[in-house]
């Protein structure tokens, strides 16, 4: 483990730091009118005005809700053209008041300005296929994980190991900085993909640092903006055996991001796979509003949301509950925003007040 001064946050440890017990905005994919409001929440992100934006993943849209949840307008559609996205993969803020949404199946990144109107748009990212992509909020640098697949799997999963790149603001491969596992796949049908509470190699990023956790090991890897290793850092977590309603979340939250015409098929054979025999270290690692690194240490499932704040040495900052399953989405100076899902499927975009003390 490591620890150095470019780093080092001003917060001492063990800090008394708690979430309310109820949300103070809920968002329902289905309003109380029957009208569809997103169809599946892969990112969000709170403006400054207190607009939140949704990023409705299949259906290549941004969802615009006001203060309270009312929603205001939409930003882009499904399609190839300019303003248009076939599969956001991912939203996020990225440098000063600058948004960058992921077209998946395009590989391209889109920018918006703070009152989230469309601003430029890249060309498709060349040399590398990125499935992961981070950006720092408050620098403005992009990291991208690449995917790849071994042309003869050994078995129904498997894993590589693909180029952890960064990109500059045209979407061009500026440095490769290693070379790290990628996520657990699943071959399903003729196709592939991601493995129910399999490993999976989160990014998150600072002003001064990229975070890379391959869920190997509660080992963190740490680079600098520039790509230089800067060594890595750890932290303690008991490993458990998957549960029941864990694995049902997963495969249905891994069947998610299918076409609607080919979920129900898809579902059996994700069923069918075998689990793997412990969860994970983390299932998300982000960077909150003061550059404070996190760790998720839960999965939906469990009924309740644990997060951990670390240190640059790993020891514990301090550590909150979320009280219902959230997929932790932002954290900002006060407040967690997320996507909770309810055993019968209903989706909700949540967001619960942190305090700080």
């Amino acid at each position: 483990m490591c620890s150095f001064s470019a780093l080092s946050h001003s917060l001492p440890s063990q800090q008394r730091w708690t979430v309310a017990a109820q949300p103070t905005l809920e968002i329902p994919a289905t309003s109380s009118n029957g009208d569809v409001q997103f169809e599946h929440a892969v990112s969000a992100t709170r403006l400054r005005s207190g607009e939140i934006i949704v990023a409705d993943g299949a259906a290549g849209m941004l969802r615009v809700f006001d203060g309270i949840g009312r929603p205001s307008r939409t930003v882009g559609r499904r399609g190839s053209g300019p303003g248009e996205f076939q599969y956001i993969g991912w939203m996020g803020p990225c440098g000063g008041d600058s948004i960058v949404v992921w077209d998946f199946m395009q590989r391209r990144l889109t920018f918006l300005d703070a009152s989230v109107r469309l601003g430029r748009q890249t060309p498709s990212v060349a040399g590398v296929n990125p499935f992961t992509i981070a950006c720092s909020a408050s620098a403005g640098v992009i990291a991208a994980h690449a995917w790849s697949s071994p042309p003869r799997p050994d078995g129904p999963v498997f894993r590589s190991r693909a180029p952890l790149v960064l990109l500059d603001r045209s979407a061009t491969v500026t440095r490769t900085i290693d070379t790290v596992a990628s996520g657990e796949m699943a071959i399903i049908g003729g196709g592939a993909g991601p493995r129910p509470l399999g490993k999976y190699t989160h990014l998150a990023m600072s002003r001064a640092a990229l975070y890379v956790a391959t869920g190997d090991s509660a080992k963190i890897l740490v680079f600098a903006p520039n790509g230089a290793s800067l060594g890595a850092i750890g932290t303690d977590v008991v490993r458990t055996a998957p549960t029941a309603p864990q694995i049902n979340r997963a495969v249905e939250s891994a069947v998610a991001f299918g076409p609607k015409a080919i979920r129900d098929r898809l579902r059996p054979a994700m069923r069918a796979l075998a689990p793997p025999a412990q969860l994970p270290p983390f299932s998300g690692i982000l960077v909150d509003a003061r550059d404070v690194l996190w760790v998720v240490l839960t999965f939906p499932g469990e009924g309740t949301t644990r997060l951990r704040a670390l240190s640059t040495r790993g020891s514990t900052l301090a550590e909150v509950r979320v009280p219902a399953d959230l997929t932790v989405f932002e954290i900002g100076r006060n407040y967690i925003l997320g996507l909770h899902e309810t055993a019968d499927g209903e989706q909700f975009v949540r967001q619960y007040e942190l305090r700080r003390r």
